[in-house]
């Protein structure tokens, strides 16, 4: 009988401690104040064709929400122009998408799972089919 009695013992204290467990999960008000992470940069260039290109890229991340935003102005190609998004982390690439080119100007937008992981002292780097550096910039 002492070996059922010490099972029974053993179990319940586990049922507490599971139940424990589940009252201590976060709640939706505490995932709402989630430490927000938020890095820019401006982007700069040499003129192309005459005409100085500029931009910016902006991530923000807060709980399981993030977003990385690139836009790029003033850039004296044709329009319809492919241009490609990376990140540089010291020597690491990290390829994050396209943007095509409408009126010498281009946008890329990705979200939650789609945005890269972006850290403070990465460099944003718009480059041409020829992997020309057009604008660059330090997230800050």
């Amino acid at each position: 009988m002492k070996l059922f009695r010490t099972m029974t013992l053993a179990v319940a204290v586990s049922s507490a401690a599971l139940t424990g467990l589940m009252l201590t999960q976060p709640t939706p008000a505490a995932a709402a104040n989630a430490q927000e992470t938020r890095i820019q940069t401006k982007l700069t260039g040499g003129a192309i064709n005459g005409v100085t290109p500029e931009g910016d890229a902006r991530f923000r991340s807060r709980g399981t929400e993030s977003s990385f935003r690139v836009e790029a102005e003033h850039v004296n190609l044709p329009d319809g122009t492919v241009l490609t998004v990376t990140l540089m982390r010291g020597a690491s690439s990290i390829p994050v998408g396209t943007l095509t080119l409408s009126f010498n100007e281009g946008e890329l937008e990705l979200k939650n799972a789609l945005a890269p992981a972006a850290l403070a002292g990465d460099i944003v780097i718009i480059s041409d089919a020829a992997n020309t550096a057009l604008l660059t910039g330090v997230l800050k």
